[in-house]
C-alpha cells in the first residue's frame, strides 16, 4: 500500500514529505484548506465553575471544607458526575492532596448547577483537573479542565 501512496503523492504534485509552512493551511494544487484548531466556546461539556477551601476553627480545632459548583452545559442531562481535584499548599506547588468529589444531585439537566461539599484535611489552593460524566445516548464522557481556583 505504501508504494501507491508515494507514487500516487508523487503523481499528484503534493509533497511526499511533511513540510513547514508560513501559515496554518495545506498547500498544494486546488484550494488552500484552512486548518482551525480552536476551542468551541460554548463545548457541550460539564464545567466546574467555582471551587473553594472554607476554614472553620471549632473548640481550638481547624476544620477544612472543600465546595464545588458545576454546570451542566451539554444538550441532555448527565448522571454520575465526578470531580477530580488537587489541593496545592497556599505559597508554592507543593501537592497536599488529591481527590474525587461527587456532585448533587446525580442527575443534572441541561443548564442545572450540581454541588460538591466535604471535608479535606488541610486547606490551601484547588486545582480541578477532571471532569467525569455519564451522558445516557454517549456513555462516559471526560472534560479536563486544569483550572486553578484561588
Amino acid at each position: 500500500m505504501l508504494p501507491y501512496l508515494t507514487a500516487f503523492l508523487l503523481l499528484s504534485g503534493l509533497p511526499p514529505e511533511p513540510q513547514a509552512f508560513p501559515s496554518p493551511s495545506v498547500q498544494g494544487p486546488g484550494p488552500t484548506i484552512q486548518l482551525v484548531a480552536e476551542k468551541e466556546p460554548n463545548a457541550k461539556i460539564v464545567r466546574v465553575t467555582a471551587a473553594q477551601i472554607q476554614s472553620e476553627q471549632i473548640a481550638g480545632a481547624w476544620f477544612y471544607t472543600l465546595k464545588v459548583n458545576a454546570v451542566n452545559n451539554t444538550s441532555g442531562t448527565v448522571n454520575k458526575v465526578f470531580i477530580n481535584y488537587e489541593i496545592y499548599a497556599p505559597n508554592s506547588q507543593k501537592l497536599l492532596f488529591a481527590g474525587k468529589a461527587a456532585l448533587q444531585p446525580q442527575n443534572l439537566l441541561t443548564g442545572e448547577e450540581g454541588r460538591a461539599q466535604l471535608m479535606v484535611n488541610q486547606g490551601g489552593r484547588v486545582k480541578v483537573t477532571l471532569v467525569e460524566w455519564i451522558s445516557p445516548e454517549k456513555g462516559y464522557k471526560t472534560y479536563e479542565q486544569m483550572q486553578e481556583f484561588p
